[in-house]
């Protein structure tokens, strides 16, 4: 069959164009253009405490030990006339550990105002500090008080005395489970007076030793009478008292100072800034203010890196600046200087 030269044409070229056109589908896609990777940008690296800096925070972590170390011996004191006031509980005896206790306890509201460096310091301060000073706010878990004559630790004869079950007690379902500590020492020694000055102070003869019960139809020992149980519960929290004012004393000495400059900036702040507070919220605690005073003046306290201090603020924002602890240590000279004079 015959096919016009034309017609040959026309189909040659629709095949060419077919077959271009198949070539093309058969191609790999070609791939999608590469997002360009931004440079990462690093934080700068912590600048690194100066021997200088070390060396305050060395010679501060010193110097405060010594109020620590205060409150250890007088803990211990504390415990040693305790015994004495059990071998010869008298109303005289018995005032003499009531003094001995404010020693002690305004040695310890002192040592509040110290900060840790770092948080896991801090944490470490305030669990110990849980043991020694949390407050009482119910004071029938410890002892009988008005319209409840049988309540507390002291009357339950099914709860063993010993620092074990005292330590497990504190704290066990909230934080008004308070078994040891000052506080609790407090209330075995004045009762509810110490709370309620219009009550009546505790007795000595609360802690007259009994040899036998009142009623002799009473299956316990005389060991569970609650005076024998409260000359017990006395003697075993002085005791934790003192192994808590020591475990104090020995975070305090063991911790290790932070190694970076900011930190150290941060840290030095807070800590003047609390011993100014302190001033105003323990204006009748003289163990606070001669130490302060002591420290002051022996330069204890550290000044300020100015680099550090100033680095510090810029990157505050928009808060308003705080103040140089060179300028901070100035205000609580102030602070100090008015107390003295105020108090003549």
């Amino acid at each position: 069959m015959h096919i016009p030269a034309r017609l040959t044409l026309h189909l040659a070229t629709a095949s060419l164009t077919t077959a271009l056109l198949f070539s093309a589908g058969c191609d790999d896609p070609a791939p999608a253009p590469k997002a360009e990777t931004q440079p990462s940008v690093s934080a700068p690296a912590p600048k690194l405490a100066s021997p200088e800096e070390l060396a305050e925070l060395k010679k501060f972590q010193r110097r405060t030990a010594e109020l620590l170390q205060g409150l250890s011996e007088c803990s211990n004191t504390l415990t040693t006339m305790g015994q004495q006031f059990l071998q010869q509980p008298d109303p005289a005896n018995l005032d003499t550990l009531k003094t001995q206790w404010q020693a002690c306890f305004e040695l310890y509201s002192a040592s509040t105002l110290l900060t840790g460096y770092t948080a896991q310091q801090q944490q470490s301060l305030q669990q110990l500090r849980a043991n020694l000073g949390n407050e009482l706010p119910m004071p029938g878990f410890i002892d009988s008080v008005q319209g409840y004559p049988h309540s507390g630790i002291v009357n339950d004869a099914s709860l063993p005395l010993d620092a074990a079950n005292l330590r497990e007690q504190h704290g066990l379902t909230d934080d008004a489970d308070v078994s040891i500590g000052f506080h609790v020492v407090a209330f075995l020694l004045w009762g509810e007076q110490r709370q309620n000055p219009q009550l009546p102070p505790r007795p000595a003869t609360d802690y007259l030793e009994v040899k036998n019960w009142e009623d002799s139809n009473t299956d316990l020992p005389v060991a569970e009478h609650p005076n024998n149980r409260r000359r017990r519960l006395l003697t075993l929290t002085l005791q934790l008292l003192a192994e808590d004012s020591q475990a104090l004393l020995q975070q305090w000495q063991e911790a290790p100072a932070p190694n970076d400059s900011s930190a150290i900036a941060v840290w030095r702040r807070q800590q003047i800034r609390a011993f100014i507070a302190g001033l105003d919220t323990q204006p009748d605690n003289t163990q606070l203010s001669s130490h302060i005073q002591s420290w002051l003046a022996d330069q204890v306290i550290p000044g300020s890196a100015a680099t550090a201090d100033s680095e510090q603020e810029e990157s505050s924002g928009d808060m308003a600046p705080e103040p140089a602890a060179d300028d901070a240590r100035q205000q609580l000279s102030r602070a100090l200087n008015r107390l003295l004079t105020e108090q003549g």
